[in-house]
């Protein structure tokens, strides 16, 4: 068996990318060491419409993948019985969760609550409570047998949410210290440091973008088409890695985070999926 899950793994059209991954990722990274101010001095529009939408709402796609996963998990542990009203008390306690985020991250990035509008205390709870409210009339109408797909799909998304946004991005933005192009001196901008040099603890949180791997966030979407018509497909993974670019475009446009920001975060999505991409839905097949 296990000696069957490694040959599918070896034929896999996933395990041809890891290194491509991996010396684009290289490649890029020594280009972004050496050009990362150029970069933002040249696209930076503080003002850009479109870089500001990003801003306020490019991780709420990553934060429904989240969701979905949780609610999923959840659903998957019994939804028969009074443990079926679980999902609802589930529902409040991540929407309040999410509340609370919003709100410890705005503190630690901008140091006030003046960006959070009123109408966020009221917008983000419902949010997560409709999401759930749905998810779980659906889940009622799928049964049991055909419901084991969907796990190995939620355990792959929250997993990759621990350790890609909350572990390894909150500790490297605590550690590098460097910080943001929109908080640079200009002309001669002496604050900025390349990605290579961590600064310690210094309150500055630009390395690596949260905001990218909340994008990047969607990658476990494609597990959900992979025995789909090639049309279907292949649209989920441009439109997946798509969106992954457009949030990091836009927090580079924003001054928020410079090139190498974002790659480091669009990287590590990538090779830790591949990787629960390997572990989860090739143990799943060969079972």
């Amino acid at each position: 068996m296990e000696k069957k899950e490694v040959s599918e793994w070896k034929d896999s059209f996933a395990r041809k990318l890891v290194i491509p991954i991996i010396l684009i990722w290289i490649v890029l990274a020594i280009i972004f060491g050496f050009t990362d101010l150029q970069i933002s001095i040249g696209i930076v529009d503080e003002n850009s419409i479109w870089a500001k939408f990003i801003a306020d709402y490019g991780e709420y796609p990553g934060w429904i993948m989240v969701f979905i996963s949780i609610y999923v998990l959840i659903g998957s542990v019994d939804r028969s019985g009074k443990r079926k009203y679980i999902i609802f008390i589930a529902t409040i306690i991540i929407a309040i969760i999410l509340l609370l985020y919003r709100v410890i991250d705005e503190l630690v990035s901008e140091g006030n609550l003046i960006n959070i509008g009123i109408y966020e205390y009221f917008l983000i709870p419902s949010f997560g409570i409709v999401i759930g409210l749905i998810l779980h009339f659906v889940f009622k109408k799928i049964p049991s047998d055909k419901f084991q797909p969907y796990i190995k799909f939620g355990q792959i998304t929250l997993l990759l949410a621990i350790i890609n946004p909350l572990i390894f991005i909150q500790i490297v933005k605590l550690l590098w210290g460097r910080v943001r192009f929109r908080n640079l001196t200009p002309p001669g901008y002496p604050e900025f440091t390349p990605w290579f040099i961590p600064q310690g603890y210094t309150g500055n949180q630009s390395f690596p973008s949260g905001h990218t791997a909340m994008g990047f966030m969607l990658l476990p979407l494609i597990l959900l088409v992979l025995d789909k018509e090639k049309v279907i497909k292949y649209l989920t993974v441009i439109l997946v890695i798509a969106w992954g670019i457009i949030e990091a475009l836009g927090r580079i446009v924003i001054g928020a985070h410079y090139a190498s920001d974002t790659l480091f975060s669009a990287g590590m999505a990538a090779i830790v999926f591949l990787f629960l991409y390997k572990k989860y839905y090739f143990s799943m097949k060969s079972n």
